[in-house]
């Protein structure tokens, strides 16, 4: 399923993040990190679901980052030039900024030993190399992935550290346009892309079971003319309620993984709430479960109230 969470990066005239001041509240994990845009507003938040309240990171004027990444408990995302630091759990840390490195491959290609030849350069989408993955290195330093496009929809990746205030290239892979997941292993990082989700926790995996509201599954077939269509059904007990999660069961033959299809919500009975029309992506904690449509539509909805949550988001991801 084609992500479509991705937004336009920032325009810099707009990029005045202000860190909010911290508050208490329960540190026990995992908590909800997402972005939404009110409006021309754009709000940072953290959140645990025994909250009533998340807790602002950021907000600022204008669109919201293309993504966000979380590495040992600290959330990253890129500002124009910047880089954006900003603790999740820890209150006594404080927020920091980073300088990204010089982005013009030029710059680098007469010492790196992967690279495209001098003819493929001019194949190049454009000399400037494009960070796609923000987090940490091993040794506690900072690194990111820059990349290259070639026309014919290649890669040469580059891994960058950041060591005593300067940035580095540390390992460099080329990737042709097939390979789904080209990264660097030492690169610590988790992104808010809905495709990256943890598949043990969309509705369709075994997982679900562990649920401490979980009481049962039941499966179900729907009338169809032309293919047989089976269905699961998740059965929760929250409190005195009970909660049903129906959705069809659908493959996706790009990944060949299983996938979950016009979701719907029933609580205590009454009239059911789709979640999505047609293929999705999910992940369910505790008693939330966040759901993006194949339209692009983010929302985390609530399976003891049948509600969203926070309305509309941008991003969003569980980490712990």
């Amino acid at each position: 399923m084609r992500n479509l969470t991705q937004l336009a990066p920032l325009v810099a005239a707009a990029i005045l993040w202000t860190e909010a001041s911290p508050r208490a509240s329960d540190d026990v994990l995992p908590h909800l990190v997402f972005a939404r845009q009110q409006g021309d507003l754009c709000s940072i938040e953290t959140w645990h679901p025994v909250e009533i309240r998340p807790r602002v990171l950021a907000t600022s004027i204008g669109a919201c980052p293309e993504n966000l990444f979380v590495s040992n408990k600290t959330l990253l995302f890129q500002s124009s030039d910047t880089i954006r630091e900003i603790p999740i759990v820890d209150r006594d840390s404080e927020s920091k900024s980073q300088q990204l490195p010089a982005l013009d491959f030029d710059a680098y290609r007469n010492d790196l030993s992967t690279k495209p030849d001098d003819d493929a350069l001019a194949l190049t989408r454009s000399r400037e190399l494009t960070v796609v993955a923000l987090g940490y290195l091993p040794d506690g330093q900072m690194g990111l992935q820059a990349r290259l496009e070639m026309v014919p929809g290649d890669t040469f990746n580059y891994l960058f550290g950041l060591n005593d205030g300067t940035w580095t290239i540390q390992d460099a892979i080329w990737c042709d346009r097939s390979d789904k997941k080209c990264e660097f292993p030492s690169l610590q990082t988790r992104t808010a892309r809905p495709a990256e989700w943890l598949e043990s926790q969309q509705i369709w995996h075994n997982d679900i079971r562990k649920n401490p509201y979980f009481v049962k599954e039941d499966a179900f077939s729907i009338p169809n003319d032309a293919v047989p269509i089976f269905g699961t059904q998740l059965v929760f007990r929250i409190g005195t309620g009970q909660t049903q999660l129906n959705f069809a069961n659908v493959l996706d033959f790009d990944s060949a993984t299983p996938q979950a299809s016009a979701v719907e919500l029933i609580v205590d009975g009454k009239p059911s709430k789709p979640l999505s029309e047609s293929r999705c992506l999910t992940s369910l904690v505790d008693r939330f479960v966040l759901v993006e449509d194949s339209a692009g539509s983010l929302n985390l909805w609530s399976l003891e109230s049948g509600e969203s949550v926070f309305g509309p988001l941008v991003h969003a991801v569980w980490t712990n």
